[in-house]
């Protein structure tokens, strides 16, 4: 077994969240003591032993073969980078449209779209907290967001709650009490609100999925009941018609997938490597699943078929948060949120890419 003393580079998110504190905090503290000082070895020796404890285990038992891809955004034509969100978080895809919802971490909801030259730009934005998560159209057309009036460690501590919204981004109502770690967010073919709540508790982690009824008489939502508990540190969600199942991701350890009929938990892949993050997911038309990599700055896609795993470095793509994919013609793009988080979230936001020449280069 391997000693991983991690004081910079892809294990300081993880660790961030571990010790709750943001990426400077952590820095600060983890550099407070020297090489030179037998008590700052001790430390980062300690620091060390606990990362060991938590994360040597790796549930690679789905995965047959792994391939990294190393790219730069100029090496692809269909590259857009729309930049202006401040921790650009979760991603709605409109439905036969151009046009695409972004939440980040200052609590904005941003509405973007093509321009006379195809070219994706914001084009209106609401703040509404301090930090907004996962993102869906209900079926009365509004938007439902999930919102806390808090920062992160407070959005842990204390939670946040579900917001209506409507499309053109002028109005907005609290509809759900609070709930510590509210996150990710998708709708099933009936019309139900999916929500994933967790603690990003390292060592015990404690997640679970609530659901939210249409009330066809009163046309909007009911109030929110447990669906399925004891998930791990649950996070993002992707409803797959396909599979009738919801695709979730435990923060630190594997995707998953819940049929919606029976409640059945099913391991879709895990990791692979020691230190590997899974933060939001989504599925293409080919079945394969995609996610993303915030603890390694990677976009990774599964394929079930042959049980592989590609991950993706692209040079310009920063701590990875959520991904969707949109058909246009014949084509598949995906669409990934990426903020800067050793820039205290500078402003960075979506990359588009062209899946067929993500997976050509």
């Amino acid at each position: 077994m391997k000693t991983y003393i991690i004081t910079g580079g892809s294990g300081l998110p993880i660790l961030a969240k571990i010790f709750k504190l943001n990426l400077m905090e952590l820095r600060n503290k983890l550099y407070q003591t020297t090489f030179t000082s037998c008590r700052g070895k001790m430390r980062k020796i300690i620091i060390g032993l606990i990362v060991t404890i938590f994360l040597s285990s790796c549930s690679s038992g789905l995965v047959s073969t792994k391939e990294i891809k190393t790219s730069s955004l100029k090496d692809f034509n269909s590259a857009q980078f729309i930049q202006g969100m401040k921790g650009a978080e979760n991603i709605y895809l409109v439905p036969n449209s151009s046009a695409v919802y972004v939440t980040d971490l200052s609590g904005t909801i941003y509405l973007l779209d093509e321009n006379d030259d195809g070219r994706m730009e914001i084009k209106k934005s609401l703040k509404i907290g301090e930090s907004a998560m996962g993102i869906v159209q209900g079926k009365d057309g509004y938007l439902y967001v999930n919102v806390s009036e808090y920062d992160m460690r407070g959005w842990l501590e204390y939670g946040g709650e579900v917001y209506r919204v409507d499309t053109e981004l002028k109005s907005y109502v609290k509809i759900t009490d609070k709930f510590k770690g509210i996150n990710g967010l998708c709708i099933d073919d009936n019309s139900n609100l999916y929500f994933a709540i967790g603690d990003l508790n390292f060592s015990n982690p404690d997640g679970a999925i609530y659901k939210m009824t249409y009330n066809e008489k009163l046309k909007q939502y009911n109030k929110p009941k447990l669906f399925l508990d004891k998930l791990g540190s649950t996070n993002g969600m992707f409803y797959s018609k396909a599979h009738n199942s919801i695709f979730f991701t435990g923060t630190f350890s594997k995707v998953s997938m819940v049929n919606l009929q029976t409640k059945k938990v099913t391991e879709v892949f895990g990791k692979t490597k020691t230190v590997e993050g899974f933060d939001d997911l989504c599925v293409d038309s080919k079945g394969r699943i995609w996610a993303v990599d915030s603890a390694d700055e990677v976009l990774k896609m599964y394929n079930p078929q042959n049980k592989k795993i590609i991950r993706f470095h692209i040079k310009e793509l920063g701590f990875a948060s959520s991904c969707r994919i949109r058909l246009k013609g014949e084509e598949e793009f995906i669409y990934i949120t990426e903020r800067q988080i050793d820039k205290l979230n500078d402003g960075r936001g979506l990359i588009i890419l062209s899946i067929s020449e993500l997976l050509k280069n």
